[in-house]
């Protein structure tokens, strides 16, 4: 049976939660969900906003001006005609002088939603009892679409996407905190923990120093194409839970801090 990613994610279907419901642990509550939506739904509204007065701007200009030619077509209309066409004009001409506005503007308001989002995550952590000290581990995720009926990589070329997540010990298993919900493998479910000595491409760099700058110039991390990267290396975790078999992808960067809180101990292949 193929071993399934941990963190797949059907990109055709509109359900877009990573698919190992039979790991969840806890998530937040439906109170805290409401809020998380009504956080991103206004930060999706106000997105842009800068952009949209100016096409406003422009569709009016534009709408004004072809009223003005029209107008002019008629002897007693000639003065109206040249007073809508200015207008129109000034209209059209307007986000060059907005344009700088508001999108500080909105550059300060998406500053303010940031720090809400942020806060609204430290509360969710808090609330599903994620250790403060649990380290920020990437994980390769797995984002995949069907089209005629045939599963493929959401990225052509077969990336991964890098995914942020907390991890911790609890209880004997091995926990991993996202967004809204903490899933959990059991350690003695784990049957394989190995380094691949494989060629693996992956979608973001999440860390703020530079992929090959400071401790992380060692791993000859290569940036590609369409803000992809390329490594020689990564790190595997496949363990069985209620007979669906699974994988987990670790970068070779990132597995230190991984190792202090799951120590364990494998092979290379």
């Amino acid at each position: 049976m193929e071993r399934k990613n941990m963190f797949c994610l059907n990109m055709s279907n509109d359900d877009t939660g990573y698919e190992c419901d039979e790991l969840l642990l806890r998530k937040i509550d439906d109170r805290m969900k409401e809020e998380q939506e009504a956080l991103h739904g206004k930060r999706r509204k106000n997105l842009f906003g800068a952009v949209r007065v100016s096409m406003c701007c422009l569709i009016i200009g534009g709408l004004a001006i072809f009223a003005s030619a029209f107008l002019e077509s008629a002897p007693a209309l000639q003065t109206a005609a040249k007073a809508v066409g200015v207008l129109g004009a000034l209209i059209s001409v307007s986000p060059l002088v907005l344009m700088p506005v508001l999108r500080k503007r909105d550059n300060k308001r998406m500053d303010d939603e940031c720090e809400e989002i942020d806060r609204f995550y430290d509360r969710c952590a808090r609330a599903l009892r994620v250790p403060e000290k649990a380290p920020e581990v990437d994980i390769h995720t797995l984002f995949y679409e069907v089209k005629d009926g045939v599963r493929q990589n959401y990225h052509a070329s077969g990336a991964y996407l890098n995914e942020v997540m907390h991890v911790f010990q609890e209880d004997g298993k091995l926990c991993f905190y996202c967004s809204d919900r903490v899933w959990a493998v059991p350690l003695s479910s784990i049957e394989e923990f190995v380094r691949v000595d494989e060629k693996i491409l992956f979608c973001e760099w999440n860390k703020e120093t530079p992929h090959n700058e400071g401790k992380y110039a060692q791993y000859c991390i290569k940036e590609c194409e369409d803000y992809e990267y390329s490594m020689s290396d990564y790190y595997r975790i496949r363990f069985t839970v209620k007979e669906t078999p699974y994988e987990l992808l670790i970068p070779s960067y990132d597995i230190e801090p991984f190792l202090e809180i799951v120590p364990l101990t494998g092979e290379t292949k």
